[in-house]
């Protein structure tokens, strides 16, 4: 690896700094205030699987087509790509742009939707002694409901049954609660 000298910056940042220029954190913060950022932080990341199934949380392939979709379960294949998912530290559960998102008026089938900052559908909580994904403002839980491979996971009323334990493949956060 070469490394060349970039040479004096220093009119530069006198420029910027009479010009006072501002961040690009600024810009985002205040001009755009409503684009989601996913935060570099995460608590776990990976598949999502239910030990029970051997079904891992999928998007299909959806979340690259469409701006909401199911969000399913399918045999846990180890290869990323759809079962990649990230627990981000605020609380999100994501796969590039989309969220995973509860509404009360989806029939219990959680969907993948833009992320964005300003909705409380996509706040989830993770339990990693319970193995519980909560959905942060209706309490209910993520749930295989005794579906089989390329049918759509649930949310229901938390009871421990064994289609509602979750296991996340890397785990980052050594908290037993996450978004509590």
């Amino acid at each position: 690896v070469s490394t060349q000298s970039t040479g004096d910056v220093s009119g530069r940042l006198n420029l910027r700094k009479r010009l006072q220029c501002k961040s690009f954190k600024w810009y985002l913060d205040t001009v755009y205030p409503d684009l989601f950022v996913p935060s570099l932080d995460y608590m776990g990341r990976g598949a999502i699987s239910n030990p029970s199934s051997n079904l891992c949380l999928d998007t299909f392939g959806a979340a690259d087509h469409y701006h909401t979709a199911k969000a399913g379960l399918y045999y846990c294949h180890n290869q990323g790509g759809n079962q990649v998912w990230i627990f981000t530290s605020d609380c999100r559960i994501l796969q590039g742009d989309f969220c995973l998102e509860s509404d009360s008026r989806r029939s219990g089938e959680p969907v993948l939707g833009l992320c964005k900052k300003k909705t409380d559908k996509q706040l989830w909580q993770y339990d990693q002694t319970s193995k519980l994904i909560r959905h942060k403002t209706t309490g209910l839980c993520l749930d295989r409901a005794d579906k089989k491979s390329d049918e759509f996971v649930q949310v229901r009323k938390c009871n421990g049954s064994p289609g509602q334990f979750w296991e996340i493949s890397i785990v980052k956060s050594s908290s037993s609660g996450w978004c509590q």
